[in-house]
């Protein structure tokens, strides 16, 4: 959609939970969201963002080459 910021969500960064991840999705989702399907995606995502960078994909990243992450919303 227009709306969309483009990126990956993924509870990868330090201290970030697929959990917390998970209600912060839902809370955003205003009562629209599957939590089930939401579920999986916060679970899954933080292996499939891994894999992603195992075949090569390039994320942003800083100067000491950690990938560069952004809180949405």
């Amino acid at each position: 959609t227009r709306w969309a910021q483009g990126g990956v969500a993924a509870a990868i960064g330090e201290g970030d939970t697929p959990e917390e991840h998970l209600d912060d999705t839902l809370v955003a989702g205003a009562g629209l969201c599957d939590e089930e399907a939401v579920r999986t995606l916060v679970t899954e995502g933080p292996g499939a963002v891994r894999r992603l960078i195992e075949t090569g994909a390039h994320f942003d990243r800083d100067s000491e080459g950690a990938i560069e992450l952004a809180r949405e919303g």
